[in-house]
């Protein structure tokens, strides 16, 4: 296990975005990996193992692979940075290169703000000293009040401005690990 989840939105002392951190626990779930949440809850602090060392302590060399580096894409990783777009156009990236495929990603904070849609058959896989961490901001708009996903294993990658279809057995070998 290599990637970290962080919710950082507290609001009225209870977490706003329970049914979204069961949302990715169930997803995450779909590579079969334990995934470190960490939850403020007013004062309180919920968390599972964070931080760790990562899996892969330095980059994995695979020719095929795209690594999600600030040379390739507007990644900053500081947690400050809005890093969706850049992990998006990584992910598209696999899709448009191979169709499937593997997408690297170096140890830092990801600041997240908007669902990350990962096509079928592509796997992000953190590495690095420690594991990559995203972050959604507290106060994300989109994420306040209805359901939302800060990632979503879509079965296809839609045309136009259509909404990608929800999952289908062929995105079970996508995975975040």
């Amino acid at each position: 296990m290599t990637m970290t989840v962080v919710c950082e939105h507290v609001e009225q002392g209870r977490p706003t975005h329970a049914k979204n951190l069961l949302a990715i626990l169930f997803s995450l779930s779909l590579a079969h990996r334990s995934i470190s949440i960490l939850v403020s809850i007013g004062t309180a602090l919920i968390a599972m193992p964070m931080f760790a060392s990562s899996y892969y302590p330095s980059r994995p060399e695979d020719a095929r692979a795209v690594y999600l580096t600030s040379a390739d894409f507007p990644v900053k990783g500081d947690g400050i940075a809005d890093d969706s777009a850049a992990l998006q156009q990584a992910i598209d990236r696999v899709q448009e290169k191979t169709n499937q495929g593997l997408l690297f990603i170096p140890a830092g904070r990801y600041r997240i703000s908007r669902t990350i849609y990962i096509w079928p058959g592509i796997r992000l896989i953190g590495y690095g000293p420690t594991r990559p961490v995203f972050v959604l901001a507290a106060n994300t708009p989109g994420f306040q009040h209805d359901p939302a996903y800060m990632f979503f294993f879509a079965g296809a990658r839609p045309r136009g401005n259509e909404p990608p279809p929800d999952a289908n057995p062929g995105t079970f070998y996508s995975a975040i690990t």
